[in-house]
């Protein structure tokens, strides 16, 4: 649904539900909770700012004090995870949704889905500042207290396999306790409770990717459990967008295509410096032009043999030459900002078949999840085992920019990012005349 269509559902139902508050104030709070819901699992941030407006007052009222806060602290989580690699202070609105998530437990120290939120506003934290071990203890010390409080609540099991896969790199361990989350789940789906199938969606959502970040990628699971959560809450953008990954054919070509070509290197990157040694580990990146400046093709050079069950390569492009705007590149600590994206994440199925997402987007498409906006299945990619790269090339009346532009290289699993090439910063590149 586009930003049009977002709004117009929320203001739809502010205004169907607007004489409620006259009435019981809980009810009121029920309608607040699935305008929150809804905005926050379309990516609708004005919609979760909008609902958490309706919240507040309901906080101070003594029959919805507790549930209200707990969901603005849900509502702060929310903006920061739909804001995902924008510029946002993130410590001070993460500390406003602790501060709410601290009033609902002062009043109701049971409630499980509270500690959630607070690891899960924690965790966003630690990863904005990555250094700061305070932060990470104090989650790990809210994450204690909520399995003290809730031993057997489905959401704590998630929190528990994600430290595990992402935190501790044990991915067979953390996918496992996660499919013990998701069987949870199911056991109680009968209940009916909206806000559980929203958690039960994003549990859904959260194991198709990290079914794809296996070795080999799981594609038949992915598949599968991307489908459960949107069956469980269709607006579900982003599991849609994740789903393609799972469905979307693709068709290597030849690597004799590059074969002639003059190429001139871009960067080069010291061995061992990605974030996962079991990832591509980027070496150097190079580019050629097509004879006829038809195709721009960009080599990725890896430490190490490629991964062809499973990699990933993207371009984030400076295409207007100015650096101070775009959006801020997410892998690493790279301070570089690009206004479009080449992708493409490439996973191989059990049956030998392709599938992947690959294509160009905005920046700002990116940063929501959709990676294919400007063009789709558009990038030819080929697989050099010999020489140990990955090349994929880009139409370049596809490519955005004129003359000179600015670009940065990364590669990575076909889920996950590993290595830039440069670290730092961007190299520049001429490209031939748009035909």
């Amino acid at each position: 649904m586009n930003r049009i269509g977002n709004m117009a559902a929320t203001l739809w139902m502010m205004i169907g539900f607007g004489l409620c508050w006259a009435q019981d104030p809980r009810h009121e709070l029920e309608f607040a909770e699935e305008m929150l819901l809804g905005a926050g699992i379309r990516g609708d941030v004005r919609g979760v700012e909008l609902a958490r407006s309706r919240l507040e007052p309901l906080s101070k009222l003594p029959e919805t004090s507790a549930r209200a806060h707990y969901l603005l602290g849900f509502a702060q989580w929310q903006i920061l995870y739909n804001n995902f690699g924008r510029d946002l202070d993130v410590e001070p609105i993460g500390r406003k949704g602790l501060d709410h998530v601290n009033a609902a437990l002062e009043q109701d120290p049971n409630m499980a889905d509270a500690y959630v939120v607070g690891v899960q506003l924690l965790t966003r934290m630690g990863q904005s500042n990555p250094s700061n071990a305070e932060i990470w203890q104090e989650m790990a010390s809210f994450y204690r207290r909520g399995v003290k409080a809730a031993p057997d609540h489905p959401g704590l099991l998630v929190q528990k396999g994600l430290n595990r896969f992402y935190g501790s790199q044990d991915r067979e361990g953390g996918l496992a306790v996660m499919r013990e989350a998701l069987a949870r789940y199911q056991k109680d789906a009968a209940d009916g409770d909206l806000h559980q199938r929203w958690w039960h969606a994003l549990t859904c959502a959260w194991m198709g990717w990290q079914t794809l970040m296996m070795d080999p990628p799981l594609v038949d699971e992915s598949k599968a459990v991307l489908e459960r959560a949107l069956a469980l809450r269709p607006d579900f953008h982003w599991a849609r967008e994740a789903l393609a990954q799972s469905t979307e054919s693709l068709t290597f070509c030849s690597a004799s295509m590059v074969d002639g070509l003059a190429w001139r290197t871009l960067a080069e990157d010291r061995q061992g410096d990605g974030q996962d040694p079991g990832v591509a580990d980027g070496k150097a990146l190079a580019y050629a032009v097509d004879d006829d400046g038809g195709m721009v093709w960009f080599k990725f050079a890896l430490h190490g043999a490629p991964n062809t069950a499973g990699f990933g390569v993207n371009l984030a492009m400076d295409v207007d030459g100015d650096p101070s705007n775009g959006a801020k590149w997410w892998g690493g600590s790279s301070k570089f900002r690009f206004d479009a994206l080449a992708t493409a994440w490439v996973a191989r199925s059990r049956t030998g078949a392709y599938t992947g997402t690959v294509g160009l987007a905005t920046a700002d498409d990116a940063l929501r999840g959709k990676f294919t906006t400007l063009a789709r299945n558009n990038l030819a990619v080929t697989v050099d085992e010999d020489a140990k790269a990955i090349v994929i090339g880009v139409p370049r009346k596809d490519l955005p920019g004129k003359g000179r532009i600015k670009l940065l290289g990364a590669v990575g699993s076909n889920a996950a990012w590993n290595d830039n090439l440069p670290d730092e910063g961007g190299v520049d590149i001429e490209l031939p005349p748009a035909r």
